[in-house]
């Protein structure tokens, strides 16, 4: 929470729910500009799954400004990291799973 504090960025915070939304958190990242985001795994296959669909129909999905993701809390599908990159060819997705994710995080 404090990280990008310390070097002068924003925190945007989902509104209650919003996280669980594809779309909702679509939206956050397109109007804030968000550059760095954090996802459970399940949740970015989601977010992939549902904002690839809409690619495929309209072109662009409106995450430019993204650019990296981290994810923790439960492994990590390699379907989920080409389909992000499928939607932002440059962003860079960093994994913390590991023995006990808050270890890896806070080391991280």
């Amino acid at each position: 929470l404090f990280w990008p504090l310390m070097v002068g960025a924003s925190v945007v915070v989902a509104e209650p729910g919003g996280h669980r939304d594809p779309w909702y958190v679509a939206s956050v990242v397109e109007r804030c500009g968000v550059s760095v985001c954090h996802f459970v795994p399940s949740m970015l296959s989601v977010f992939v799954e549902a904002l690839g669909e809409s690619a495929q129909q309209q072109g662009s999905v409106g995450l430019g400004s993204l650019r990296q993701v981290f994810c923790s809390g439960e492994a990590l599908g390699v379907g989920a990291v080409e389909g992000l990159r499928g939607l932002v060819p440059s962003v860079r997705v960093v994994n913390l799973y590991g023995p006990t994710e808050a270890a890896v995080d806070v080391t991280s």
